[in-house]
């Protein structure tokens, strides 16, 4: 099983974007999911929690964004 990648960007209004790597296409484009996007910061922890949470069986691995 792969790790799953997530990135947290500043969007310019001052939000924030979770976006999730997903793999590479058979073109060789990286194919990548929006997941959440914020407008403050306690609603990106309260949100994260949520996201990072693994289901059952699986295994997480997090790498940092540019930020």
């Amino acid at each position: 099983m792969s790790a799953r990648r997530l990135e947290l960007s500043e969007a310019s209004n001052g939000g924030w974007i979770v976006t999730e790597t997903l793999g590479v296409d058979a073109e060789g484009r990286m194919l990548v999911s929006t997941r959440a996007a914020f407008t403050d910061t306690a609603d990106v922890l309260a949100g994260l929690e949520q996201i990072l949470r693994p289901s059952s069986g699986s295994t997480l691995s997090m790498q940092e964004g540019d930020v």
